[in-house]
Protein backbone atom coordinates (compact mmCIF):
# COMPACT_ATOMS: atom_id res chain seq x y z
CA UNK A 1 0.00 0.00 0.00
CA UNK A 2 1.16 3.49 -0.84
CA UNK A 3 2.10 5.48 2.16
CA UNK A 4 0.84 8.46 -0.27
CA UNK A 5 -2.74 7.19 -1.04
CA UNK A 6 -4.79 8.77 0.99
CA UNK A 7 -8.08 8.55 -1.93
CA UNK A 8 -11.82 8.75 -1.26
CA UNK A 9 -11.65 5.37 -2.07
CA UNK A 10 -8.93 3.66 0.01
CA UNK A 11 -10.28 5.76 3.29
CA UNK A 12 -13.51 4.05 2.76
CA UNK A 13 -11.42 0.85 2.19
CA UNK A 14 -9.50 2.03 5.64
CA UNK A 15 -12.73 2.65 7.84
CA UNK A 16 -14.45 -0.26 7.39
CA UNK A 17 -13.23 -3.03 4.58
CA UNK A 18 -16.03 -5.43 4.88
CA UNK A 19 -18.69 -2.57 4.52
CA UNK A 20 -16.99 -1.06 1.52
CA UNK A 21 -16.80 -5.22 0.27
CA UNK A 22 -20.22 -5.29 0.79
CA UNK A 23 -21.19 -2.26 -1.08
CA UNK A 24 -19.32 -2.68 -3.91
CA UNK A 25 -20.52 -6.52 -4.08
CA UNK A 26 -24.50 -5.30 -4.37
CA UNK A 27 -23.21 -2.46 -6.97
CA UNK A 28 -21.60 -5.64 -9.28
CA UNK A 29 -24.28 -7.59 -8.92
CA UNK A 30 -26.94 -4.81 -10.05
CA UNK A 31 -25.09 -4.08 -13.19
CA UNK A 32 -25.19 -5.55 -16.70
CA UNK A 33 -22.34 -7.35 -19.22
CA UNK A 34 -21.92 -4.30 -21.66
CA UNK A 35 -21.73 -1.94 -18.46
CA UNK A 36 -18.06 -0.21 -18.23
CA UNK A 37 -17.59 2.47 -16.22
CA UNK A 38 -19.29 1.22 -13.00
CA UNK A 39 -17.23 -2.09 -13.53
CA UNK A 40 -14.30 -0.33 -13.42
CA UNK A 41 -15.43 1.45 -9.96
CA UNK A 42 -16.40 -1.84 -8.76
CA UNK A 43 -12.55 -2.85 -9.53
CA UNK A 44 -10.58 0.21 -7.95
CA UNK A 45 -12.23 -0.90 -4.65
CA UNK A 46 -11.12 -4.35 -5.24
CA UNK A 47 -7.68 -3.31 -5.44
CA UNK A 48 -8.00 -1.20 -2.71
CA UNK A 49 -8.92 -3.73 -0.43
CA UNK A 50 -6.24 -5.75 -1.38
CA UNK A 51 -3.58 -3.20 -1.15
CA UNK A 52 -5.16 -2.07 2.74
CA UNK A 53 -5.61 -5.80 3.93
CA UNK A 54 -2.03 -7.17 2.59
CA UNK A 55 -0.53 -5.15 4.79
CA UNK A 56 -2.97 -4.97 7.81
CA UNK A 57 -2.55 -8.55 9.40
CA UNK A 58 -5.90 -6.88 12.13
CA UNK A 59 -8.11 -6.02 9.23
CA UNK A 60 -7.30 -8.95 7.37
CA UNK A 61 -8.19 -11.11 9.95
CA UNK A 62 -11.59 -9.63 10.53
CA UNK A 63 -12.33 -9.60 6.98
CA UNK A 64 -12.11 -13.36 6.42
CA UNK A 65 -14.38 -13.82 8.96
CA UNK A 66 -16.72 -12.35 6.68
CA UNK A 67 -20.11 -14.26 5.72
CA UNK A 68 -18.57 -14.70 1.98
CA UNK A 69 -15.92 -16.69 3.48
CA UNK A 70 -18.04 -18.93 6.05
CA UNK A 71 -18.70 -21.48 3.58
CA UNK A 72 -15.02 -21.97 2.63
CA UNK A 73 -13.98 -25.96 2.49
CA UNK A 74 -10.75 -24.69 3.77
CA UNK A 75 -10.50 -21.50 5.81
CA UNK A 76 -8.05 -18.86 5.21
CA UNK A 77 -5.38 -18.22 6.71
CA UNK A 78 -4.36 -15.44 8.64
CA UNK A 79 -0.73 -15.40 7.71
CA UNK A 80 -0.37 -17.23 4.84
CA UNK A 81 -3.17 -16.25 2.92
CA UNK A 82 -3.02 -12.55 3.37
CA UNK A 83 -0.38 -12.01 0.21
CA UNK A 84 -3.35 -12.96 -1.98
CA UNK A 85 -5.70 -10.36 0.00
CA UNK A 86 -6.63 -8.97 -3.44
CA UNK A 87 -7.69 -12.17 -5.23
CA UNK A 88 -9.67 -13.21 -2.16
CA UNK A 89 -11.36 -9.90 -2.03
CA UNK A 90 -11.87 -10.09 -5.64
CA UNK A 91 -13.68 -13.34 -4.61
CA UNK A 92 -16.06 -11.76 -2.33
CA UNK A 93 -16.68 -8.32 -4.18
CA UNK A 94 -17.76 -10.23 -7.41
CA UNK A 95 -19.44 -13.27 -6.08
CA UNK A 96 -17.02 -15.63 -8.02
CA UNK A 97 -18.28 -18.72 -6.12
CA UNK A 98 -17.99 -21.25 -9.36
CA UNK A 99 -14.49 -22.01 -10.64
CA UNK A 100 -15.23 -20.29 -13.83
CA UNK A 101 -15.78 -16.96 -11.84
CA UNK A 102 -13.19 -17.25 -9.72
CA UNK A 103 -10.98 -17.73 -12.72
CA UNK A 104 -12.23 -14.17 -14.37
CA UNK A 105 -11.65 -12.85 -11.26
CA UNK A 106 -7.87 -13.63 -10.62
CA UNK A 107 -7.52 -12.65 -14.29
CA UNK A 108 -9.00 -8.97 -13.37
CA UNK A 109 -6.71 -9.35 -9.88
CA UNK A 110 -3.54 -9.94 -12.46
CA UNK A 111 -4.38 -6.24 -14.17
CA UNK A 112 -4.81 -4.76 -11.34
CA UNK A 113 -1.66 -5.70 -10.06
CA UNK A 114 0.30 -3.91 -12.76
CA UNK A 115 -1.24 -0.87 -11.21
CA UNK A 116 -0.08 -1.64 -8.07
CA UNK A 117 3.42 -2.33 -8.81
CA UNK A 118 3.24 1.23 -10.34
CA UNK A 119 1.71 2.95 -7.21
CA UNK A 120 -1.35 3.90 -8.41
CA UNK A 121 -3.68 5.70 -6.24
CA UNK A 122 -7.13 3.71 -6.03
CA UNK A 123 -9.04 7.14 -7.04
CA UNK A 124 -6.89 6.70 -10.17
CA UNK A 125 -7.54 2.90 -10.86
CA UNK A 126 -10.59 3.84 -13.14
CA UNK A 127 -8.60 6.19 -15.28
CA UNK A 128 -5.82 3.86 -15.45
CA UNK A 129 -7.70 0.98 -16.64
CA UNK A 130 -9.48 2.98 -19.51
CA UNK A 131 -6.38 4.64 -20.41
CA UNK A 132 -4.69 0.72 -21.07
CA UNK A 133 -7.64 0.03 -23.33
CA UNK A 134 -9.81 -1.94 -20.96
CA UNK A 135 -9.44 -4.19 -17.77
CA UNK A 136 -8.88 -7.02 -20.49
CA UNK A 137 -5.73 -5.36 -22.29
CA UNK A 138 -4.61 -4.72 -18.77
CA UNK A 139 -4.83 -8.72 -18.09
CA UNK A 140 -2.80 -9.34 -21.19
CA UNK A 141 -0.57 -6.48 -20.36
CA UNK A 142 0.38 -8.25 -16.90
CA UNK A 143 1.80 -10.99 -18.94
CA UNK A 144 4.80 -9.13 -19.99
CA UNK A 145 4.63 -6.56 -17.45
CA UNK A 146 8.29 -5.66 -16.47
CA UNK A 147 7.98 -4.97 -12.84
CA UNK A 148 6.23 -8.35 -12.08
CA UNK A 149 8.43 -10.62 -10.04
CA UNK A 150 9.84 -13.87 -11.79
CA UNK A 151 8.49 -17.25 -10.37
CA UNK A 152 10.86 -18.98 -8.16
CA UNK A 153 13.29 -21.22 -9.26
CA UNK A 154 14.80 -23.66 -6.96
CA UNK A 155 19.05 -23.57 -8.15
CA UNK A 156 20.13 -26.28 -10.56
CA UNK A 157 21.99 -28.66 -8.61
CA UNK A 158 25.78 -27.75 -8.93
CA UNK A 159 27.44 -29.37 -11.88
CA UNK A 160 30.38 -30.53 -9.73
CA UNK A 161 27.67 -32.07 -7.62
CA UNK A 162 26.53 -34.57 -10.82
CA UNK A 163 29.14 -36.97 -11.07
CA UNK A 164 30.22 -40.66 -11.40
CA UNK A 165 33.00 -41.48 -9.16
CA UNK A 166 35.34 -43.94 -11.25
CA UNK A 167 37.92 -45.99 -8.52
CA UNK A 168 41.29 -46.88 -10.21
CA UNK A 169 41.05 -50.72 -9.38
CA UNK A 170 44.56 -52.62 -8.28
CA UNK A 171 42.97 -55.25 -9.91
CA UNK A 172 42.85 -53.83 -13.42
CA UNK A 173 46.64 -54.08 -13.52
CA UNK A 174 47.04 -57.68 -12.39
CA UNK A 175 47.46 -61.08 -14.78
CA UNK A 176 44.61 -62.92 -15.67
CA UNK A 177 45.62 -65.39 -13.06
CA UNK A 178 45.92 -62.68 -10.57
CA UNK A 179 42.44 -61.53 -11.38
CA UNK A 180 41.25 -64.99 -11.16
CA UNK A 181 42.57 -65.21 -7.46
CA UNK A 182 41.47 -61.90 -7.20
CA UNK A 183 37.82 -63.62 -8.19
CA UNK A 184 38.24 -66.02 -5.82
CA UNK A 185 38.99 -64.27 -2.83
CA UNK A 186 35.77 -62.97 -3.44
CA UNK A 187 33.88 -65.37 -2.98
CA UNK A 188 33.28 -65.72 0.44
CA UNK A 189 31.84 -61.86 0.11
CA UNK A 190 29.02 -63.01 -2.58
CA UNK A 191 25.33 -61.93 -0.97
CA UNK A 192 22.47 -63.09 -2.20
CA UNK A 193 19.07 -61.03 -2.49
CA UNK A 194 15.68 -61.31 -4.14
CA UNK A 195 14.76 -58.82 -6.91
CA UNK A 196 11.32 -59.31 -8.09
CA UNK A 197 11.59 -63.13 -9.50
CA UNK A 198 15.19 -63.50 -9.85
CA UNK A 199 18.37 -64.20 -7.80
CA UNK A 200 21.30 -61.46 -7.87
CA UNK A 201 24.47 -62.34 -7.09
CA UNK A 202 26.74 -59.12 -5.62
CA UNK A 203 30.27 -59.21 -5.37
CA UNK A 204 33.04 -57.38 -3.91
CA UNK A 205 34.84 -54.50 -5.71
CA UNK A 206 37.47 -56.07 -7.87
CA UNK A 207 35.64 -58.42 -10.10
CA UNK A 208 32.63 -59.37 -11.98
CA UNK A 209 31.25 -63.26 -11.41
CA UNK A 210 33.09 -64.50 -14.45
CA UNK A 211 36.54 -63.14 -12.46
CA UNK A 212 36.89 -60.09 -15.06
CA UNK A 213 38.15 -56.88 -13.52
CA UNK A 214 35.28 -53.82 -13.08
CA UNK A 215 35.42 -50.15 -12.69
CA UNK A 216 32.60 -49.23 -9.97
CA UNK A 217 30.91 -45.93 -10.37
CA UNK A 218 28.68 -43.74 -8.20
CA UNK A 219 25.91 -41.81 -10.13
CA UNK A 220 23.64 -38.99 -9.47
CA UNK A 221 19.81 -40.28 -9.72
CA UNK A 222 19.49 -37.60 -12.25
CA UNK A 223 21.88 -39.08 -14.90
CA UNK A 224 21.66 -42.72 -13.46
CA UNK A 225 18.08 -42.59 -15.54
CA UNK A 226 19.66 -41.33 -18.22
CA UNK A 227 22.66 -43.49 -18.63
CA UNK A 228 20.11 -46.66 -17.63
CA UNK A 229 17.62 -45.70 -20.32
CA UNK A 230 19.96 -46.39 -23.35
CA UNK A 231 19.17 -49.06 -25.24
CA UNK A 232 21.61 -51.81 -27.09
CA UNK A 233 23.52 -50.10 -29.88
CA UNK A 234 23.23 -46.32 -28.73
CA UNK A 235 25.88 -44.51 -28.09
CA UNK A 236 26.96 -41.50 -25.38
CA UNK A 237 29.99 -39.31 -25.57
CA UNK A 238 30.99 -38.25 -22.07
CA UNK A 239 33.58 -35.86 -20.32
CA UNK A 240 35.06 -35.87 -17.33
CA UNK A 241 37.18 -34.32 -15.07
CA UNK A 242 39.74 -35.90 -12.53
CA UNK A 243 39.50 -34.75 -9.11
CA UNK A 244 42.15 -36.11 -7.60
CA UNK A 245 42.75 -39.05 -4.92
CA UNK A 246 41.12 -40.08 -2.39
CA UNK A 247 42.18 -40.03 1.22
CA UNK A 248 42.30 -44.28 0.58
CA UNK A 249 44.23 -44.12 -2.74
CA UNK A 250 40.79 -44.15 -4.81
CA UNK A 251 41.19 -41.82 -8.05
CA UNK A 252 37.88 -39.68 -8.61
CA UNK A 253 36.73 -38.78 -12.10
CA UNK A 254 34.00 -36.20 -12.35
CA UNK A 255 31.04 -36.69 -15.32
CA UNK A 256 30.75 -33.37 -17.00
CA UNK A 257 28.49 -34.20 -19.36
CA UNK A 258 26.59 -37.26 -20.42
CA UNK A 259 24.90 -36.83 -23.98
CA UNK A 260 23.71 -39.83 -25.80
CA UNK A 261 22.82 -39.92 -29.49
CA UNK A 262 18.63 -39.64 -30.35
CA UNK A 263 17.05 -42.46 -31.70
CA UNK A 264 15.34 -42.29 -35.16
CA UNK A 265 12.57 -44.06 -35.68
Amino acid sequence: MSPDDDSKIMRRVVSDPVAAAERAREKYAAGEDNWRREKYEVLAVVYALGQYLKYHGSAWRRFIKGPFFADRKRPLRPIKDQPQAMRHAAYWVLNASNEAQRDRAAAYVRGLQVLARRGVRADDVVGEIIKAGGIEALVDAAKTDPLRPQKYRPPEEPEEKDYFIVTDDPDLHETDGEAEEAAHQSAPAQAKRKHEDRVIKAFERGSDPEGRATVEFEISAKRKGRLFAMVEGQQATVRIICRGKTDDGWVRFGIEKLNREKLVG
